[in-house]
């Protein structure tokens, strides 16, 4: 993984840890839909005690678009703030985490940075990454993609 942004890395990697805590702790006494719901709560209690929440109004970003799981904001520079909803990772945000830590592994050059939480416009949670801006000259290939 990167390291050049560690204390960024070492948020990722405590809301891992919280998230895949709180799954443990629920072990089979709780169904897998429940699980979502625990590891949140957890998350946000996470970012209460530690002061992890971003006020998107002090950021200096402009609106870009919105997909299934992200909202996605441009700093009219070299980044993207992206709020991510966790919809992707279905009743586990475990598999939120290890996507985003494979993501940075694979892809260094541009790697996700998780910078706290927030909640988006539909007012759900949100994890707050920034990764950098790419302005391609075009798509990539069906052959490009899949290599």
């Amino acid at each position: 993984m990167d390291r050049t942004h560690s204390s960024i890395n070492s948020l990722l990697e405590q809301a891992t840890c919280i998230a895949r805590r709180s799954k443990e702790a629920a072990g089979e006494t709780e169904s897998t839909e429940g699980y979502k719901r625990r590891q949140t709560e957890e998350l946000i209690k996470f970012a209460n005690d530690n002061g992890l929440w971003i006020d998107l109004s002090h950021l200096n970003i402009t609106y870009m678009d919105r997909g299934g799981e992200n909202e996605v904001f441009h700093d009219g520079n070299v980044s993207v703030v992206k709020l991510n909803n966790f919809e992707y990772a279905g009743d586990d945000l475990e598999n939120f985490f290890i996507r985003i830590a494979a993501h940075n592994k694979f892809f260094g050059n541009v790697p996700y940075q998780m910078i706290g939480f927030a909640y988006n416009s539909q007012q759900e949670f949100c994890a707050v990454l920034v990764q950098p801006y790419i302005l391609a000259e075009r798509e990539a290939t069906e052959d490009e993609i899949a290599a």
